[in-house]
């Protein structure tokens, strides 16, 4: 018979966990169509998750500087 070397990853069945290093949590957004587009032509089709990762920290930066009132009481 023909002896045939067997390779011995040591893991279970299936695929590796995917890019366990990132740290960053995924989400779906939708946007409107035209506001898509818009930003497509801004800054091209591979940089849009970039864009719009850049403009919530930038959107989150401002709010938390600002201070904010506080809320009526509803039980006032």
């Amino acid at each position: 018979m023909t002896n045939i070397p067997q390779l011995d990853t040591g893991g279970g069945m299936g695929r590796k966990p995917f890019k366990t290093d990132v740290r960053m949590k995924q989400f779906t957004h939708w946007l409107d169509p035209e506001v898509m587009a818009r930003v497509k032509a801004l800054v091209g089709g591979m940089k849009i998750s970039e864009f719009i990762r850049e403009a919530i920290e930038e959107k989150l930066a401002a709010t938390e500087a600002t201070p904010r009132k506080p809320k009526p009481d509803p039980d006032v």
